[in-house]
């Protein structure tokens, strides 16, 4: 279930009708910040909220130049702009040695594993792979 509620903005903006971008970037603000309010309020730390940062400042920064412009040439290329914030924010938590499922990972493993070489680097590796897919 982590994993879905991580991914719920991208979900969300993905499936508002094309002709609404810049309401799908501002629904998917709003479930973003939501997310990210509902983590924090259960105890979360914004470290484990990589991939949740970057998708809300993705979708700000989406939602202003949406509405700004509606026929803006960035909604032609809003799904590969996506996809590409996706890949950098998991290239960025993979340089900074913090795989953004780290904090995902954690959520439901017990605390005796989270510094375990092995658990880390299967995060890494689904860190590295989870842009392709």
């Amino acid at each position: 279930m982590s994993y879905l509620r991580t991914f719920l903005p991208w979900i969300v903006f993905a499936v508002v009708p094309s002709g609404s971008w810049q309401w799908g970037a501002l629904a998917a603000l709003v479930v973003s910040l939501a997310v990210i309010a509902q983590q924090v309020r259960a105890g979360t730390g914004l470290d484990a909220l990589i991939i949740e940062l970057g998708s809300a400042a993705f979708f700000a920064v989406l939602s202003v130049v949406a509405f700004a412009d509606p026929h803006s040439g960035l909604h032609d290329y809003s799904a590969a702009v996506s996809s590409a914030t996706l890949a950098a924010v998991a290239g960025l938590s993979l340089a900074v040695r913090r795989p953004f499922t780290l904090g995902i990972a954690k959520r439901s493993t017990p605390p005796e594993v989270w510094g375990l070489k092995p658990f880390i680097r299967v995060n890494v590796v689904i860190t590295a792979v989870s842009p392709t897919f």
